[in-house]
């Protein structure tokens, strides 16, 4: 089962064309994970590293694409904007 964390960040760095200013706390979602992801099904899955997709305060994404697939459990918590900017799902 993966859990979905949605967490709080404190910004140190940043580009300059970034949305995003420099101190500024964020959410986030985790959606790759080096970890093993055990499903009820009995498949388990890694991911090459880890990723995280920066959240505004109405939980929407700040991306315009994500890159690589991410798992389907994201649709179950209501993060399915997160899975149309991505490109797949496993």
């Amino acid at each position: 089962m993966l859990l979905l964390f949605l967490f709080s960040k404190f910004v140190q760095k940043k580009k300059i064309t970034s949305k995003v200013k420099k101190s500024e706390v964020l959410y986030g979602v985790v959606v790759k994970t080096r970890s093993f992801i055990k499903r009820s099904a009995g498949i388990s899955f890694c991911f090459d590293q880890n990723s995280v997709v920066l959240l505004n305060k109405q939980l929407k994404p700040f991306a315009t694409r994500v890159l690589g697939v991410v798992p389907k459990e994201l649709r179950k918590n209501n993060f399915s904007k997160i899975i149309s900017l991505a490109a797949g799902v496993i």
